[in-house]
C-alpha cells in the first residue's frame, strides 16, 4: 500500500482536485491529510512530529510552507493581525510582543530545519515542497528562497493575465485547496510545478 501524505495549511487540507490528481497519477492507494487550514509554520513542525512515523519508503510527501506571521496558541490557529484582531489576547500579543523581523527569523529557521533535517531523514525521496501563500510579508521574505511562485501567487497571476475567468474571493474563501476549477488552470499549475510533482510520480 502506498500513501500520499500532505503537511501544511489549507492549500493541501482537502482530499480533492490537484491532490487527487497526483494520487491517481502516482498510483497511491491512500491520501493522508495531516494539513490544517490556517495553520502556522510552527504547527507544521507539530504535524511532522505526529505524522513522520506513518511515512513509508514507498510513500509520497507534499509539504507547503505558509507565511511566517501565523501563530498557534493553546490549540488555536491565528492567521494574521487583521484577521484575528477580535481576540483580545491575540491583540495584546500583537501590540506588545510581535516583531516582524523576529517572526521572519523564526519562520526562516523552521523552513530551513524542515528542508535540511526533516526531509533528508524521511524514509522516502518522493517529497515535493511548495510555498502556499506569498513568500514575503511587508518586505520580510522567508529564506531560503524558492524560484517558483507560491501557489497563491500563481492564482493571482492567472487572474491578472485573464487566463481563466473566476471569482478570486470565492477561491480564497470557499474552494477546496484554493483551487481554480478549470482545465486551463490545471495545465498551468502542473506545468509550473512539474519539477516538484514529477518527484511524486516515480
Amino acid at each position: 500500500m502506498r500513501t500520499l501524505h500532505t503537511f501544511g495549511d489549507s492549500f493541501v487540507a482537502k482530499p480533492a482536485n490537484w491532490l487527487k490528481t497526483v494520487q491517481q497519477r502516482g498510483n497511491y492507494d491512500n491520501l493522508k491529510i495531516h494539513a490544517i487550514p490556517g495553520s502556522s509554520l510552527y504547527h507544521l513542525l507539530i504535524q511532522f512530529n505526529e505524522g513522520r512515523n506513518l511515512i513509508k519508503p514507498q510513500d509520497g510527501v507534499i509539504i507547503v510552507f505558509t507565511q511566517h506571521i501565523r501563530r498557534y496558541f493553546k490549540g488555536e490557529h491565528y492567521i494574521a493581525p487583521e484577521v484575528d484582531i477580535n481576540s483580545p489576547a491575540y491583540k495584546e500579543y500583537i501590540n506588545n510582543f510581535f516583531n516582524l523581523k523576529e517572526s521572519c527569523i523564526f519562520g526562516t529557521a523552521i523552513v530551513d530545519y524542515i528542508r535540511s533535517v526533516e526531509i533528508p531523514n524521511l524514509p522516502t525521496s518522493k517529497v515535493a515542497t511548495f510555498y502556499s501563500i506569498d513568500k514575503e510579508v511587508e518586505g520580510s521574505s522567508i529564506l531560503p528562497p524558492d524560484p517558483k511562485p507560491s501557489i497563491w501567487e500563481l492564482v493571482r497571476k492567472v487572474k491578472k493575465d485573464k487566463l481563466v475567468d473566476f471569482d478570486i474571493e470565492w477561491v480564497k474563501l470557499h474552494s477546496p485547496n484554493h483551487w481554480i476549477d478549470s482545465p486551463v488552470y490545471e495545465e498551468v499549475f502542473f506545468n509550473t510545478y512539474i519539477d516538484r510533482i514529477s518527484k511524486l510520480l516515480v
